[in-house]
């Protein structure tokens, strides 16, 4: 006996297509948030009975590449015009040693850079197992799930209070799945503010002109512009994830559209709402309360973030002292400083213009400062005979900064130069226990980013409650 199976119809096969390749993007392009104590690196610290040699080879092994190690150290440049080696006790290159070990030197210091970071969980598994030592990473990427959690809650709530359960749980099920692809802060504030747009709009659902009567709503548009312009300003990716998570709630409107169209003729009579969209407000005072009501999410989201943002104080990474970035404001009169980018611009102008310096000369050299050069004497012929003029080899300005940076860049080893060059150059850092990162800008960012979206639901109340307000908008 055969069953035959109904043929799918082609309306449903474009937009269910649509949704699984939503699905799979917001599976491929997930990511969470991980703070790190510098820029696009981690420090992987091990214990120094395990040799440097040993740790190498294991993040080799593990698939690791370029690993800013101790060994693999060299002089960065030389003066083109002379054939001696710069001074290897020269200050600088002392001094930048310290980067690979802690405070109490009881540590070897590993940075690796970012895109490794499933392979160097990987190495540090197997240098524990292998060694039985102390060993870690400077912070370890942990899953904020109290951010899927609270637009789940919300998520839930909307579903039981809607008037069209499916046009809500169906469309909204694909802001809630970004939430849990990218689990930022900000991205839940703007996926609380995406379902609140369509709770909005599910009064309006199967009335005459719904469609385009929403697609002018003030209210449903102010609360879709505001969570674009928050995952605009998260990242482009958010932003890109977001329009197709709006396409596939749009699909889902579709196929649901469809579905009823299906049904309704295979009834014998059908009905017709008399009201049709345009008749009914999309904000009236049910769904100003439960606007109102969206702050307590929002509110419960910035209070999470603060209590966990990495301008928050915290203890380093099992008390060891790192070296790590600080501020400004930050360091203590007498605190030992590691060299910096600046540092190594100064060492590099001592080694460039070692050149045309004066053996002779015994006076100290004096740190370099903006504007300082390097002149010779030449004599070019004129109609009025030979002429002295004076040429500019050298001069210690951004022309001359930027360049060395280039060259950094452009080094064919592991430079610790390449760590401070991606961190800026007026980065300090320091032995310390305060957790600081070298991107602390992303908190303050994302501070901003929240405080703005719990005013979005204020705002749109406060306007609704203004005589004005109460047009069907």
């Amino acid at each position: 006996m055969e069953i035959s199976v109904p043929p799918l119809k082609a309306k449903y096969v474009i937009p269910c297509a649509f949704i699984l390749l939503v699905l799979l993007c917001l599976a491929a392009f997930r990511s969470i948030a991980v703070s790190r104590i510098w820029g696009s690196y981690r420090v992987l610290y091990v214990d120094r009975s395990v040799s440097e040699e040993s740790v190498l080879a294991t993040l080799e092994e593990a698939g690791c590449r370029n690993v800013i190690s101790l060994s693999a150290q060299r002089t960065p440049l030389q003066a083109p015009m002379t054939a001696l080696p710069p001074d290897s006790s020269a200050p600088y290159l002392v001094q930048r040693l310290q980067y690979f070990t802690d405070k109490d030197s009881r540590y070897r210091l590993f940075y690796i850079p970012d895109n490794f970071e499933q392979q160097t969980i990987k190495a540090l598994r197997t240098i524990v197992s292998g060694s039985h030592v102390h060993a870690g990473l400077d912070d370890e990427s942990r899953y904020p799930w109290a951010v899927p959690v609270i637009c789940l809650l919300v998520y839930g709530c909307l579903t039981v209070l809607s008037l069209h359960r499916a046009y809500f749980a169906f469309p909204a099920l694909f802001p809630l799945l970004l939430s849990l692809s990218m689990p930022f802060y900000p991205v839940g504030a703007a996926v609380c503010l995406y379902m609140a747009s369509l709770f909005l709009a599910n009064r309006l659902w199967g009335r005459r002109n719904d469609i385009r009567v929403l697609c002018r709503s003030f209210y449903i548009d102010s609360l879709l512009g505001a969570a674009f312009v928050l995952l605009l300003l998260q990242s482009l990716r958010c932003a890109l994830l977001s329009l197709l998570v709006l396409g596939a709630s749009a699909a889902a409107i579709y196929i649901l559209k469809q579905y009823q169209s299906d049904c309704d003729k295979k009834r014998a009579f059908t009905y017709q709402l008399i009201f049709s969209a345009a008749q009914l407000p999309v904000m009236y005072a049910r769904t100003a309360r439960f606007v109102m009501f969206l702050c307590a999410p929002l509110l419960a989201l910035l209070l999470v973030f603060l209590f966990s943002a990495r301008f928050m104080p915290r203890s380093s990474a099992k008390g060891i002292l790192l070296p790590m970035p600080v501020e400004s404001g930050n360091i203590v009169e007498g605190q030992e400083l590691l060299p910096s980018l600046d540092d190594y611009f100064a060492w590099a102008w001592d080694t460039l213009t070692f050149p045309y310096r004066s053996l002779h000369d015994a006076r100290p050299q004096q740190p370099v400062q903006p504007g300082d050069r390097v002149v010779v004497p030449d004599f070019v012929q004129t109609n009025s005979g030979i002429e002295e003029r004076q040429d500019i080899v050298l001069e210690y300005n951004r022309d001359f900064t930027d360049k060395l940076e280039k060259d950094i860049r452009a080094l064919d080893y592991p430079a610790l130069e390449k760590l401070l060059e991606r961190q800026g150059k007026h980065c300090r850092a320091a032995y310390t226990v305060s957790r600081t990162s070298g991107k602390t800008q992303g908190d303050g960012m994302s501070l901003l980013l929240l405080l703005g979206a719990l005013c979005v639901p204020l705002l749109l109340c406060a306007c609704y409650y203004n005589t004005a307000g109460r047009k069907n908008v």
